[in-house]
């Protein structure tokens, strides 16, 4: 998932985007146990793209500039 979201992640920057959307359905009425597995995937796709995009800065660091 991580490599994914990189790819997603990069395109997106690369079009000047600074904001991501995650849709979530929490409007959406839901029992107490779908609010909680909804909630547990949502912290784990913010946590993916977290890691995406330092790991993307990280790799842009790591490229040598010729000047």
């Amino acid at each position: 998932m991580i490599d994914r979201m990189k790819s997603v992640i990069n395109t997106l920057k690369s079009q000047n985007v600074s904001l991501i959307e995650l849709d979530t359905i929490l409007s959406n009425w839901l029992t107490a146990q779908e609010f909680a597995q909804r909630m547990g995937k949502v912290k784990k796709h913010a946590a993916a793209a977290q890691f995406a995009t330092t790991a993307t800065a990280i790799e842009r660091l790591r490229t040598p500039v010729t000047l």
